[in-house]
């Protein structure tokens, strides 16, 4: 079997590595951030198979610690682990700790005895790979004590067009397929930088050749829900509060943001932000219009999960809406709607006043969080609107 590509550009790993390196080579630790648990064991064995790079670090023993796998709990089973790995006669001793997102959680109890580690030890260099990003500030508050963690930073970018395409080259070779330059292209603009997805995208591909499901099939839907729930809290509610066009954003949110927009997974767009990954995006939309439910009260005001949002909407907006809220499923002619819309006016109304008051309707729909397509237009029919 033919030796596979390199799945990312040696331009990009070496950016990224070299910075590991400067870190060993200083004889410091530190931590990477924004690598996924999924994709560490690859970029680190991607290193240590790098003739160019051990040569260069030949006077150090490098030992891959995975917090996930290994059974490691406290200090004195890394006290045993280390005397059972750590004997060669080199000068420099690096442990590469992997999924260090759970000494967040579940091996908290670690956390002080890797700190102290390079402390009494100077020819120790930890390297922390986290998936999280611990210098938000709920973290530092319980981590900040932890000075080995924040020696040195690194920020692992998400993956722009170039390694993309090199990843898709990879893939076609790995799954023996070929892959049109638009199918390519529209994998890049749905998927982002996330080779995760985009792997799925075409081992799903390779199989079925079935391009109306690629984007929205069970598995793509686990991977979208598994990267999701990935994020922080904090995090969530800005990527929510970016889908609603919401931008009064609290500090901690700010924070969330600048570090968003510094790895690359949104973009300023405007006066508003972007998604790299569009595949993302609908699924945040989708789990925000999950959560929210436009009706009705006793009193016919108009409500978003049981808040009355009346004076968000215009006195046209609002009896349009009212009518469409009491008569869900239902066709409404474009006679209709204007006439519900300018009553006693409707003489002077065109059509192209109606598609711009129904698309101003629909923006406000996707600021309070409902998906655009309540209100779907029938061609040659008129408008339903569409009690989910």
């Amino acid at each position: 079997m033919k030796k596979l590509p390199s799945p990312i550009t040696q331009k990009t790993f070496e950016e990224v590595v070299y910075k590991w390196m400067a870190i060993i080579n200083r004889k410091e630790s530190g931590s990477i951030i924004n690598l996924s648990g999924r994709e560490q064991p690859w970029r680190v064995n991607q290193f240590l198979q790098d003739k160019k790079i051990i040569n260069q670090l030949s006077s150090s023993q490098i030992l891959v610690v995975d917090l996930a796998s290994f059974s490691i709990e406290d200090g004195e089973d890394f006290d045993v682990y280390l005397s059972k790995n750590g004997q060669q006669k080199k000068e420099q001793l690096v442990l590469f700790i992997l999924n260090a997102d759970l000494l967040l959680a579940e091996k908290k109890s670690l956390l002080s005895y890797l700190n102290s580690l390079p402390l009494g030890n100077p020819c120790y260099s930890l390297l922390f790979f986290f998936n999280k990003n611990i210098t938000l500030s709920h973290h530092l508050k319980k981590l900040s004590s932890y000075t080995t963690l924040y020696q040195n930073i690194c920020f692992y970018p998400h993956y722009q067009k170039a390694d993309v395409d090199q990843f898709l080259f990879y893939l076609e070779k790995k799954f023996q397929t070929r892959l049109s330059f638009s199918l390519k292209t529209e994998i890049f603009q749905e998927c982002g930088g996330y080779l995760w997805l985009i792997e799925e995208a075409v081992r799903y591909y390779s199989q079925t050749k079935d391009k109306g499901s690629l984007f929205n099939h069970e598995e793509m839907k686990l991977r979208l829900r598994i990267i999701f729930d990935e994020f922080d809290e904090v995090e969530k509610r800005l990527l929510e509060k970016i889908i609603k066009k919401d931008q009064l954003f609290d500090e901690e949110e700010k924070e969330c943001l600048d570090y968003f927009l510094k790895i690359g997974l949104l973009k300023k767009s405007g006066c508003f932000f972007k998604f790299s990954a569009s595949l993302l995006e609908e699924f945040i939309k989708e789990e925000v219009s999950k959560r929210t439910k436009i009706t009705l009260n006793e009193i016919q005001a108009i409500t978003i999960n049981g808040i009355v949002v009346d004076g968000f909407f215009s006195r046209r907006e609002k009896r349009f809406l009212k009518y469409l809220l009491n008569s869900p499923n239902t066709v409404v002619s474009r006679e209709k709607a204007a006439a519900l819309i300018w009553r006693d006016e409707v003489e002077g109304y065109t059509d192209w006043a109606l598609d711009q008051f129904i698309r101003r309707l629909r923006n406000k729909f996707e600021q309070l969080g409902l998906p655009r397509d309540l209100i779907t237009t029938k061609k040659n029919q008129g408008f339903i609107f569409i009690n989910h």
